[in-house]
């Protein structure tokens, strides 16, 4: 069994998938340790939505400050 080593994101009592040792992240953290934020979700504790806008390239995500991937046309924070 590969060690789980779960982040705070875990939802999952600290148990992981034998095989992968992926733990089970609550929504707004990512696999496999639920120690980084989704790709749509960025701030402490993962608790804020990028809710990028129009002007988004990367599918609704940001980096860890909020601001969105935005298409060269678009230059605020949220891509709108």
């Amino acid at each position: 069994n590969l060690p789980c080593n779960c982040g705070i994101g875990d939802v999952g009592n600290g148990k992981c998938s034998k095989i992968e040792g992926e733990c089970t992240c609550s929504i707004n953290y990512k696999q496999p340790k639920c120690n980084q934020c989704s790709d749509d979700y960025f701030g402490d504790g993962c608790l804020n939505l990028c809710n990028c806008g129009v002007g988004d390239i990367k599918n609704n995500s940001c980096n860890s400050t909020g601001q969105c991937f935005c298409n060269p046309n678009f230059q605020d924070k949220r891509c709108s």
